[in-house]
Formats: structure tokens, sequence, C-alpha cells
């Protein structure tokens, strides 16, 4: 749902691809890892990864925060 929420806010088309990189965080990495398909058809990502980022935007979970990127392909 934080990244269909971006995606209206930043001005998405509904037909955008994008691609979604997340920072590393072990506990929303084996979450997304087990969803991955249903995410990525869900939201239009072309690729969902992990990687050592900063990012002005930042998903707040309940226990956690993490930076991502979210870019139109």
């Amino acid at each position: 749902k934080r990244i269909q929420t971006y995606r209206k806010e930043s001005g998405f088309e509904i037909t955008d691809r994008i691609t979604v990189v997340f920072s590393d965080n072990e506990t929303l990495k084996a979450a997304v890892e087990e969803h991955k398909e249903y995410i990525a058809a869900q939201v239009l990502a072309n690729e969902i990864r992990f990687a050592d980022i900063t990012s002005d935007t930042t998903f707040d979970f309940d226990t956690f925060k993490v930076d991502v990127d979210i870019t139109k392909n």
C-alpha cells in the first residue's frame, strides 16, 4: 500500500512501470522475497531489490524504518 500511495503522490501514471529499491533490512527482505511476484504485479514493478542506499523517502513500519527509492522505468 505504501508503494501505491507513493506512486499517486509522485504523479505516476497508472500504467507506469517502476523499479523499487529498499535499503537493506532483513525483516523486510524476508517478507518481500516470500511475496515478491505478487507485490511486483500489484505495483507494476519490473524490479524489486535491496541495496545499501540512503533516500529522502522513508517507509515507517511499526518496528523499523526503511529508505526506499522508486523510479519510473
